[in-house]
């Protein structure tokens, strides 16, 4: 069974590039096509590994992420937290996100951890074998580079930091620092 879910998409979506030849973007190697997780009280955020728990009938989101998509998830809250989960109770972007390790439970379901790795928006989304199949677009980060200016402000912010811990470790000892 397939059945289209349209979502409305307005954010501008930019389109992997390869700027120089050694530099894998990791747009490029991610699956366009992802299964999808709804997630419910907190939202992931890229570069953080983060545990999350599938009850028992989310299990074949698991298998078909294994088997058909690099072990890639989309991880994407939901929309409203008092409503039932849909497709259509899903917000416009995610985060698509590695199996590292996923541990079955006798039968809540399993213990799954994963990589969070980039931003994306949900273009839209297919039911296939009562599984959410997502069709993402995914960001681009943004490329910072190190300036004159850069080193000066960071100079500046670990100057106030050494102040606060002296100032704290004065007041935090009975006798005075000099």
């Amino acid at each position: 069974m397939r059945e289209e879910v349209p979502q409305n998409v307005d954010s501008p979506v930019v389109t992997p590039q390869t700027d120089s030849p050694g530099i894998v973007l990791a747009s490029e190697v991610l699956p366009e096509r992802i299964p999808i997780v709804p997630l419910r009280g907190r939202p992931m955020f890229p570069g953080i590994p983060a545990p999350i728990e599938l009850p028992q009938e989310r299990l074949p989101i698991l298998q078909r992420a294994i088997e058909r998509y690099r072990e890639t998830l989309g991880l994407v809250l939901v929309a409203d937290s008092d409503a039932p989960d849909s497709p259509q109770n899903l917000r416009r972007v995610g985060t698509a996100a590695k199996l590292l390790r996923a541990v079955q439970a006798e039968s809540e379901g399993a213990h799954v951890l994963v990589n969070c790795l980039q931003r994306f928006t949900l273009r839209s989304v297919t039911i296939e074998d009562g599984v959410w199949i997502g069709e993402v677009a995914y960001h681009r980060e943004p490329e910072y580079t190190v300036n004159r200016e850069l080193k000066a402000y960071a100079m500046a912010v670990l100057g106030t930091l050494k102040q606060l811990v002296q100032l704290n470790r004065c007041r935090s000892s009975r006798s005075g620092c000099t």
